[in-house]
């Protein structure tokens, strides 16, 4: 059974973690009056990480302040803490003094950021740029409404321990892992994403496609591609 407090057109679940009670409520709403809400249900939110798995299904593995952004331009920041699953493409809220979860629905976050140890770390929802592609969240590297823009979204999954591998046994590596696989886009604009792997052949169709000379980039900086090459370069042409 849930109960609703509004009937708004999108909704977020509230979780608190030791009751397992599950409220739903709208994102416009303020968060404080989920402390006074009440419901039963199955609790939503769920940790895969233990001591037998490598590596974190969280973008950053604790709760961190931020900030998020709605479609209705409603800002949340103070007195909430913040934490991104990367494996489900999810953010969960939850006030600094109160063990109430909630999961904030992807059609209503516009952008969110988290900061940690004196850094910034900003994400778009990817439905802004394009409703073909599955919704995420993308991580903003670089962002011009009018130029370049760099995102890169961080694909989670976890890996199951191979036993069979016996290398691995005597190595010691017998847990399952969460593996991070990462994906480029080149935004122009507003256009839809191009997809650029950090390549030298798919840095130049992708700049070709844009009508954008980024040949004469790369023909003066003959160094290794990696992430902060793409970044470097995006930054240079945006001048």
């Amino acid at each position: 059974m849930k109960y609703f407090l509004s009937l708004p057109v999108v909704l977020i679940s509230a979780i608190n973690c030791l009751s397992q009670t599950t409220t739903s409520v709208s994102m416009a709403q303020d968060f404080s009056a989920l402390v006074k809400a009440g419901g039963g249900g199955v609790a939503a939110f769920q940790s895969f990480s233990s001591n037998q798995v490598d590596g974190s299904q969280f973008f950053i593995p604790d709760w961190k302040p931020g900030e998020i952004k709605t479609t209705h331009q409603d800002v949340f920041n103070e007195g909430f803490l913040f934490l991104y699953d990367k494996v489900r493409q999810e953010l969960f809220i939850r006030q600094k003094d109160s063990s109430i979860v909630l999961l904030g629905n992807k059609d209503e976050i516009q952008s969110f950021n988290l900061k940690d140890n004196g850094c910034q770390y900003n994400f778009v929802n990817s439905k802004l740029f394009s409703v073909a592609r599955p919704e995420v969240f993308y991580q903003t590297l670089i962002y011009d409404s009018v130029k370049l823009s760099l995102f890169k979204y961080t694909k989670t999954t976890l890996v199951k321990a191979d036993m069979s591998d016996m290398m691995k046994q005597r190595e010691g590596n017998v847990y399952d892992a969460f593996v991070d696989k990462y994906f480029y886009y080149i935004v122009n604009g507003k256009s839809e994403p191009e997809p650029v792997l950090l390549k030298s052949k798919s840095i130049k169709k992708v700049f070709t496609d844009l009508h954008i000379n980024g040949e004469s980039y790369m023909n003066k900086h003959p160094e290794p591609i990696d992430e902060a090459y793409l970044l470097n370069m995006v930054n240079q042409l945006n001048k």
